[in-house]
């Protein structure tokens, strides 16, 4: 797993990372957009996609990937005992810390190399869940996370990734392709989750911000087996 994460840590990973670390970067801006009501809307509405598919989570002890300033936690904070909110803008965490001060149960991660999820420990989440994040993830990094996920999640947990569907321009840079959408597809999701021992429970694609449409991907940790199965 350490030499996946040597490879991830290339230029073009360390270009996505440093677009969402400093405020006077000119994405920064992109944060305050997506705070709006229209912009959070469609994750949230009752009979919706990213709901029904939500709210198969037992999201007692929850992992948000890609927080960033934290508006979709925001939403279910009060329903879990635990909550960590990790992130690789420290800009943004840092605005997540002051918006989440009075919830106890609200642990603010800061990953560093924008590949892991530090000091959350083995098995401690019954679900993790990405919205409007992992879209713009490089395959490699997307790589780390399910390794990740699949570590902190604890038999039965489950996970909710929102990624890209979009298949063109493989060589290319993701300022380059509609959307920001990285280049990544449901199959090679259902691959990556596969071999870390994770099982697909439901997959939808839709039409947003890409001609491919982006995904939904819902997974599942198996069980421990018993010694009566």
């Amino acid at each position: 797993m350490e030499a996946l994460r040597q490879r991830a840590a290339t230029a073009q990973h360390a270009a996505v990372i440093d677009k969402w670390k400093r405020r006077e970067s000119s994405n920064f801006e992109y944060f305050a957009l997506a705070e709006t009501e229209h912009w959070t809307h469609v994750f949230w509405e009752e009979g919706g996609r990213y709901r029904r598919l939500f709210d198969q989570l037992a999201i007692t002890r929850l992992v948000e990937l890609g927080c960033g300033q934290g508006r979709h936690s925001l939403k279910i904070v009060d329903r879990c005992e635990k909550l960590w909110l990790v992130d690789s803008s420290i800009d943004a965490l840092d605005f997540a810390r002051q918006r989440f001060a009075l919830f106890t149960q609200a642990e603010i991660v800061h990953t560093p190399d924008g590949l892991s999820l530090p000091g959350i420990p083995d098995g401690a989440a019954t679900a993790v869940f990405s919205y409007d994040a992992m879209v713009h993830f490089e395959i490699m990094t997307i790589a780390c996370y399910v390794y990740e996920c699949a570590r902190v999640l604890a038999p039965g947990g489950r996970g909710l990734f929102h990624h890209s569907n979009y298949s063109g321009n493989p060589t290319g840079q993701i300022d380059d392709n509609p959307g920001w959408r990285s280049f990544m597809s449901a199959d090679i999701m259902a691959h990556l989750l596969s071999r870390t021992g994770l099982t697909i429970l439901e997959q939808v694609t839709f039409d947003r911000s890409s001609p491919a449409g982006d995904t939904l991907t819902l997974f599942e940790k198996p069980r421990l087996l018993t010694n009566r199965e």
